[in-house]
């Protein structure tokens, strides 16, 4: 990503850019083509709290009909300086390289959207499809409609606390929000209310769209 590509569409100056890489406005200016490296689209991401999507690298180019073969994206982890969590904040696993091929036509995602975070819990160890403690899944961050029924990434708190839970939008903007695992689904299932939701400071991050079965 080149530092003109972040302010299209953004709320975010080349001032705010520099600051945050330690670079003066006018340089910023000057340099406005120049490629940033990993470690200042992290420290971006974390300032404002946006994605900046990466260029992805062809590591290999074997041809298809689709031309995505042997093509590749790194997804990265989700993270957060708020965040409490052990599991999340603490993670082993930072990326996981995925085939093109797999995210577009087997997935049917957007490689731009897609994070990778931690199960933090063992409350949705159960049901047909568990996700066991400390499993890695695979989020999709524009998936945030709740009208269907799913599987979600949601923090509270201002992102200190984080859960996964299935979620449903009710009327009058309620939301069901259960657990898989009988163990604890009489204590943590509840119908909440917007100003439950308000107050928590809810935030859907994004719809798990599949256990990679790693562990951590």
């Amino acid at each position: 990503a080149a530092i003109v590509s972040l302010l299209s569409g953004r709320e975010v100056s080349r001032n705010q850019i520099g600051s945050v890489i330690g670079i003066s406005r006018q340089t910023a200016h000057r340099n406005k083509d120049r490629e940033l490296d990993e470690n200042e689209i992290l420290k971006i991401e974390k300032k404002f709290e946006i994605y900046i999507p990466r260029n992805f690298k062809i590591v290999e180019d074997v041809g298809s009909a689709e031309g995505l073969r042997g093509r590749f994206a790194t997804i990265n982890y989700w993270h957060h300086e708020n965040c409490v969590n052990d599991k999340i904040k603490d993670s082993e696993i930072t990326s996981i390289v995925l085939d093109l091929e797999l995210i577009i036509n087997k997935l049917g995602c957007k490689p731009e959207n897609l994070r990778i975070i931690a199960m933090p819990g063992e409350e949705m160890d159960g049901g047909s499809y568990p996700l066991k403690n400390g499993d890695i899944l695979l989020i999709d961050i524009s998936q945030r409609d709740l009208s269907n029924s799913g599987v979600y990434f949601v923090t509270t708190k201002n992102n200190q606390m984080v859960f996964v839970r299935r979620l449903l939008e009710l009327m009058f903007d309620s939301i069901s929000s259960s657990v898989d695992n009988p163990v604890y689904a009489p204590q943590v299932n509840e119908t909440l209310s917007p100003k439950q939701l308000e107050e928590m400071d809810f935030r859907v991050i994004g719809r798990v769209i599949k256990n990679m079965s790693l562990k951590i």
